[in-house]
């Protein structure tokens, strides 16, 4: 019985079947190109910085810690940049520029050990991984720290209520071998079950892969505006990172007013 219904079997495909080999095609097609990563002319002239391998690199992720490096560090120098093929650059400003849509990367005359990694566009969970990877394949740092922040809303599982919230407040989150050289010691950690997302999730993700030390430090905002209290929130992290209290009295105010909007951008949420 099984070889008559066989018999009758037609070897050419239905008109209306699946072809699986034309599916497979167009679903290679549609992957995304890798991130691209340069090194500035002169970095690549020289060959010095890009060999470096850095003590520290300090990424940030969001609005209110791109506000929060450009203040703090505003004597540096644009030395290379990493490149979503799929989002538009717009900004090309040397210093940098809260309100340019760039990834760029800085070297700070006085603090010749680190590295800035300020990402100024929004890259996607799907994206998250493969822009950490090329990253931290091109940028060797003894220790990775990226700067985020968490809504108070996002923040209302792990308190009884919203008034016990008093900015700033800043939490961690870190890797086994940050966790090992106490890079974090005498910070909070996150609470359960709040998460990380998103680029930073990426990054620390991609650290616990090379078992480098590496720690997201997370300032609690507003979630209707982006105000001083939450970049003052980054101050605990900066102190760990450097050794040195942060400046006393930044440009946060200032530099606030000339965002294109005051409100938490969707770019960065």
């Amino acid at each position: 019985l099984f070889f008559c219904k066989m018999d009758w079997w037609t070897k050419d495909p239905e008109p209306w079947s699946r072809n699986w080999e034309c599916d497979e095609i167009e679903e290679d097609d549609s992957v995304s190109p890798d991130p691209i990563f340069r090194w500035s002319k002169k970095v690549r002239s020289t060959g010095t910085l890009a060999a470096t391998q850095f003590a520290d690199l300090i990424v940030a992720c969001d609005m209110a810690s791109v506000v929060f490096l450009h203040c703090q560090f505003p004597e540096k120098e644009l030395v290379g940049v990493v490149v979503l093929p799929e989002v538009p650059v717009a900004g090309l400003s040397l210093s940098g520029s809260p309100n340019d849509q760039t990834a760029n990367l800085y070297s700070v005359p006085e603090f010749p050990n680190i590295l800035l990694a300020i990402v100024q566009f929004d890259v996607s969970s799907e994206r998250a991984s493969a822009f950490a990877s090329v990253l931290l394949e091109n940028v060797k740092a003894q220790r990775v720290h990226v700067l985020s922040t968490l809504t108070e809303l996002e923040m209302v599982p792990a308190v009884d209520t919203l008034e016990e919230l008093e900015l700033p407040i800043l939490r961690v989150v870190c890797t086994s071998a940050g966790h090992a050289s106490k890079m974090t010691r005498s910070l909070t950690f996150l609470e359960s079950p709040l998460i990380v997302e998103k680029l930073p999730a990426g990054i620390v993700t991609e650290c616990q892969l090379r078992g480098l030390p590496g720690a997201c430090y997370l300032s609690v905002r507003n979630h209707r505006l982006l105000n001083e209290e939450t970049l003052y929130g980054f101050h605990p992290a900066l102190e760990k990172i450097l050794g040195k209290v942060p400046v006393a009295e930044p440009t946060y105010g200032t530099t606030l007013r000339t965002l294109k909007t005051h409100k938490p951008n969707p770019l960065f949420t």
